[in-house]
């Protein structure tokens, strides 16, 4: 429990230091609030690059926490005058307790999930895009990823009425090789997000990631979070920067291993 609350209340304090520097100079932050729409918009022109930063509390069920930092860059390309492709590839870094042997740790990478989307060059309150999703074993531990390679469809949706960032994302993935002694894998995840922007660019966000393991038996198919929390978009010297920090408890989450809460810290460099 020690060797992980260290780098939490580290990292907390990073987090203050950020959102002092970022006060100090936000006077001096152009156009921040298109911005601040562009970068909650997973389907925008912007380029963006967030570490999003979990801390997941109670994930053996017991006292032992996970780190999980989900590293996915968004990257828009332009295919042509009417279409473009928006690639939002995901690496999972992770800490946690080896399940096998309770006093050891485990560290590495997760399996590799990068998802595509096509959607309109046309800038719009109501946009969507759909393409495919894949999960690669990239896992450096069998304890941190599935073993197997993994495809299917993504779909993204997002609806911007003032003030407001609406939508969602979501993939189903199904395994087509599998490995011996290792499960198949038919997994959906579920991004609903909501963003309300207001004064001095702070905004409020609830953006959770619900997982249903389909082949799982019921105790260990879902994962339901219900939370929020509060960001802030701002500039330090030349770099503009979304600081968030949420909080979500898993109203579900799977009978053999799962965190009971999660503390989000997300760190995203933005080049408008």
């Amino acid at each position: 429990m020690k060797n992980i609350m260290k780098p939490f209340f580290l990292f907390i304090a990073e987090m203050l230091i950020l959102l002092s520097q970022c006060n100090k100079l936000l006077a001096d932050a152009s156009n921040t609030e298109q911005v601040m729409i562009n970068s909650q918009n997973p389907l925008s022109d912007l380029f963006h690059f967030p570490f999003q930063n979990n801390f997941n509390f109670g994930f053996d069920h017991k006292n032992q926490p996970q780190l999980l930092t989900n590293i996915q860059p968004i990257i828009p390309v332009k295919l042509n005058h009417d279409i473009k492709l928006v690639l939002r590839p995901i690496l999972p870094v992770l800490y946690q307790v080896d399940t096998w042997r309770p006093k050891k740790h485990v560290f590495g990478l997760g399996d590799f999930n990068p998802e595509l989307f096509f959607t309109t060059t046309k800038g719009s309150k109501i946009m969507w895009g759909v393409g495919p999703a894949f999960l690669f074993p990239t896992a450096t531990s069998k304890q941190l990823g599935s073993g197997t390679w993994s495809a299917g469809p993504a779909l993204g949706f997002v609806a911007m009425p003032t003030h407001w960032v609406l939508g969602f994302l979501t993939n189903n993935v199904w395994s087509f090789t599998k490995k011996k002694k290792k499960n198949s894998v038919n997994l959906c995840t579920f991004q609903p997000f909501v963003f309300y922007n207001f004064f001095k660019s702070w905004f409020i966000v609830s953006a959770p990631t619900i997982t249903a393991s389909w082949n799982s038996p019921t105790p260990n198919r879902w994962v339901v979070p219900a939370g929020g929390g509060i960001g802030h978009v701002c500039k330090i010297s030349e770099q503009t920067l979304s600081i968030s920090f949420q909080a979500y408890y898993n109203v579900l989450t799977t009978q053999n291993l799962g965190p009971t809460w999660t503390a989000r810290f997300n760190l995203d460099f933005l080049f408008p």
